[in-house]
């Protein structure tokens, strides 16, 4: 699991750093609730659940979901409609 993990932050490491740098010149490291967010995207990182794409245009990263993921997601918010306590809308 170790070997894994490393593995995949090393593989998003330049893009890591990046996101550090734009975290910081933004101020987002004086708010914790931007940390926050950060330290989750550097955990679905480990995870291989995220990989990131620096932008040739702006130089920023963008980050996307791994298909594996996506469809993770997908299936976990059909579950969330099959519930017995959602009302379908549409609201006005």
């Amino acid at each position: 699991m170790y070997d894994e993990t490393r593995s995949n932050i090393f593989k998003q490491g330049t893009k890591i750093l990046y996101a550090i740098a734009d975290h910081y010149d933004s101020g987002g490291i004086e708010s914790p609730e931007a940390n926050d967010v950060l330290m989750l995207l550097f955990g679905l990182i480990a995870e291989k659940k995220v990989s990131g794409l620096i932008c040739e245009d702006s130089g920023q990263v963008k980050w996307q979901l791994s298909p594996q993921y996506e469809k993770e997601l997908k299936e976990a918010r059909k579950d969330v409609y099959k519930g017995e306590n959602i009302v379908s809308g549409p609201w006005s």
